[in-house]
């Protein structure tokens, strides 16, 4: 029981119970076949629940802090060693086990890129973790938005039906928590002043990176503009300059447009997935 628990015990508490969650085998999931492992077996899971009102709590204290955070974050040469993540969708066991792999953010500082619900089974178990580590953290871990984290996107792609699956009635409501936490999230981050770190990709609406700092948070996803093309635009060395995406919303843009962008802000790496 955590109601009675001050912030700071409580974020422990879930903590705790997210991360030495034992490992079951699910046949009983109402996601599509996709999220089955290579041979057609379901897949495996976390033993682990997470009730409405704690979500409810843990989004309201993790959207206070990241709305604390500028659009652009700088992260400094002082939080390093950093690991940078990307995609995650749902799969709550691989995310463990990176911590196994490359210990947690008391050890490593770690940079999420998006992409944390959809497509797989546990995405509500994915995003307590995150929002527990940031609260825990929050110097040390630090995420942005990809194009999931969009109420529009997890309607299609599996997350609010995710929600309702696990919580009934309350489902709806936990759905939303987690949309006002996903409109907090800032859009982008430089690292050590030179290694540009997004989702998506660039913008013809950005001339210098500050620009990011001009979208003001919480935010909805627009049909166009700079905050869009930040978790939607995609490299692609078809054409040159810049193209309207195939995927019917953003940008695509070339080789010669990145050399451009990295020359204009002083920049030597661009990550994104």
């Amino acid at each position: 029981e955590t109601a009675g628990l001050s912030d700071v015990d409580f974020v422990v508490a879930i903590l705790m119970r997210l991360l030495q969650a034992k490992v079951v085998d699910d046949c009983k999931t109402n996601r599509k076949n996709s999220d089955s492992t290579d041979d057609g077996a379901p897949p495996s899971l976390a033993d682990v629940r997470v009730s409405a009102t704690e979500i409810v709590r843990l989004t309201e204290l993790a959207t206070t802090v990241l709305l604390k955070e500028k659009s652009l974050l700088r992260i400094e040469r002082s939080v390093m060693p950093l690991l940078i993540v990307g995609d995650i969708h749902g799969q709550f066991l691989h995310l463990r086990s990176l911590f196994e792999m490359f210990g947690g953010p008391a050890d490593t500082s770690v940079l999420f890129l998006g992409d944390y619900v959809d497509r797989g089974v546990q995405g509500v178990e994915v995003m307590c973790l995150l929002l527990g580590l940031k609260l825990r953290y929050p110097k040390r871990v630090f995420m942005l938005k990809g194009n999931h984290e969009d109420a529009n996107t997890t309607l299609s792609y599996g997350f609010e039906d995710e929600c309702k699956g696990k919580y009934g009635r309350e489902g709806i409501n936990v759905w939303k928590a987690f949309i006002n936490v996903f409109n907090a999230l800032p859009l982008a981050a430089i690292v050590n002043k030179k290694i540009f770190c997004v989702h998506g990709g660039l913008s013809p609406f950005m001339e210098r990176v500050e620009d990011i700092d001009k979208i003001e948070r919480p935010l909805l996803i627009p049909a166009f503009g700079l905050a869009t093309d930040l978790v939607w635009a995609d490299p692609d060395s078809r054409n040159p300059g810049w193209s309207l995406s195939h995927r019917g919303v953003s940008f695509v843009f070339d080789a010669s447009t990145v050399e451009d962008f990295c020359k204009r802000n002083a920049i030597d790496l661009i990550i994104r997935y």
